[in-house]
């Protein structure tokens, strides 16, 4: 402003210079005309050159603080593609976890049916023992002339009580093998659970993430609104400045464009990062969905477990009785060439061995019971199974919907 004022003054001097001359009837002297309008124009020149210079150095400072906040920006929407690859990687595991957890579920069916196949043998095997002592005790009377054809039926006995000890130790086996089987599904189910819980994490720093993205974007319009005034400042003073000041007025209107378009782009982000964070919100509610169903894996999987060792202590009590069974139809083999001499004897035997078998009849409904409950807990735990997988598959739907947002705003 001092160029422009002293520009003024001397354009002024100059000038009551030119009128005092003509009022006294004197010539005015050229060359201080011109000197006058040159001072003016100098300091008009002057004045707007500093103008000038000056708004170009706040331009400066301003598009180097847009471009560090836009690379800012840039990093945080890198952050949040690297969590949605960490929550998609999580998803994966939860599918492989849960695809073994199925695995695991079609052994333990399997199991199953094969202990059933085995306990429908035991029963046919105790039945047919059933009857040859039902055929014994009824040829009591008839000892003298069927001991041969008796004892034939004993050994008969003992083959088919040496089938059934065979098949409850088979079946033991196959229990064992399922019971480590629920322990790898219950191991599984809460590897599934820390997953979930690093998920929770991940969502959680996505969403602090955004609340960051949130406050760079208020800067920005805060800027973009200082901007829009400079322009407004620039563009009255290029209006005061009148036919000189033309091409700054030029460069005043496109500041303003560019704030303008900074705002609206502003707005877009901010559009954005809500709809991210109504998306977070989502996988949250998954997330927290998933891992109840863990809980219920977890739990249906402890109690499979707790029925197959009761289970396995059953047949552990089952295979010692069947082997007393089979040492008793040996001395009942053993004893039949006597069978003549010692008829009540015989008798004795033949209830207490139809005793044995009635046991072990017992014993074999109690192992059929058993076989249910383990079919129903194992279609539960493959109803837990798919209701995972389910989850799962919500989850990368919803990690995939937040990078299809990410992609389209990037």
């Amino acid at each position: 402003m001092l160029p422009l004022l002293f520009g003024v003054i001397g354009g002024v001097a100059f000038g009551t210079h030119d009128v005092i001359y003509s009022a006294m009837g004197q010539h005015p002297l050229v060359w201080l005309q011109g000197t006058g309008f040159f001072c003016l124009n100098l300091s008009l020149f002057v004045s707007l050159t500093f103008r000038s210079s000056r708004l170009y150095k706040e331009l400066e400072i301003y598009s180097a603080e847009i471009q560090q906040k836009t690379s800012q920006l840039t990093h945080f929407i890198r952050g949040l593609e690297e969590s949605a690859r960490t929550i998609s990687s999580i998803s994966v595991s939860i599918d492989r976890e849960a695809q073994r957890a199925a695995e695991s579920a079609e052994k333990l069916s399997r199991g199953v049916a094969h202990i059933q196949e085995g306990a429908s043998q035991q029963t046919r095997a105790a039945q047919d023992a059933s009857g040859a002592v039902d055929q014994f005790a009824a040829s009591v009377g008839k000892v003298y002339l069927d001991v041969d054809r008796q004892a034939q039926e004993i050994r008969t006995s003992v083959e088919s009580v040496s089938m059934v000890a065979q098949a409850i130790a088979e079946v033991t086996t196959h229990t064992e093998q399922t019971a480590q089987s629920a322990r790898e599904l219950q191991k599984s189910a809460e590897a599934g659970r820390i997953a979930s819980d690093e998920l929770s994490e991940a969502i959680e720093r996505i969403r602090h993430t955004s609340d960051v993205i949130v406050s760079i974007v208020q800067a920005v319009e805060e800027f973009a609104e200082q901007t829009n005034l400079l322009a407004m400042n620039a563009a009255i003073e290029a209006a005061h400045a009148g036919s000189s000041g033309r091409g700054f007025a030029v460069i005043a209107n496109e500041i303003k464009k560019l704030a303008t378009l900074s705002a609206e782009q502003v707005g877009k982000i901010r559009d954005a990062i809500q709809e991210i964070t109504r998306r977070i919100e989502q996988g949250v509610v998954l997330n927290k969905n998933m891992v109840n169903s863990l809980d219920v894996v977890t739990l249906g999987a402890q109690k499979t477990l707790t029925s197959i060792e009761a289970i396995y202590r059953a047949l552990s009590s089952q295979k010692i009785a069947a082997d007393q069974l089979r040492q008793n139809l040996s001395v009942l083999s053993e004893t039949a060439e006597g069978i003549r001499s010692e008829a009540q004897k015989e008798q004795g035997e033949g209830e207490r061995l139809r005793s044995r078998i009635g046991e072990l009849q017992r014993i074999s409904e109690s192992l059929k019971e058993d076989i249910h409950s383990i079919t129903r807990e194992n279609e539960e735990i493959l109803s837990m199974i798919q209701h995972l997988a389910t989850v799962s598959k919500e989850g990368k739907e919803a990690v995939l919907s937040m990078k299809e947002v990410l992609d389209q705003e990037v």
